[in-house]
């Protein structure tokens, strides 16, 4: 994501993310971070697939699988 993507998304303009950087520069990595993170995750295109299906579930749905996944990697480390 570039930084004029990030401006748009965060309702900002290109400049004043700028001026953040020069004057804020704790929100300004703040910010160029999360989005980072959120978007350049070193991630296998299978993974992004699961993790955008995820965010689709409900809170009660996101525990259950969350839970189940735990419980079975933690089987098979336990092995």
């Amino acid at each position: 994501m570039t930084k004029k993507d990030i401006a748009e998304k965060i309702g900002i303009t290109e400049q004043t993310l700028h001026n953040w950087k020069k004057n804020k520069k704790l929100l300004y990595e703040i910010v160029i971070n999360y989005f980072s993170n959120e978007n350049n995750l070193n991630i296998s295109k299978e993974e992004k697939d699961l993790l955008e299906a995820f965010r689709e579930l409900s809170e009660e749905e996101k525990k259950l699988y969350s839970y189940e996944i735990k419980a079975r990697a933690l089987r098979k480390k336990l092995g």
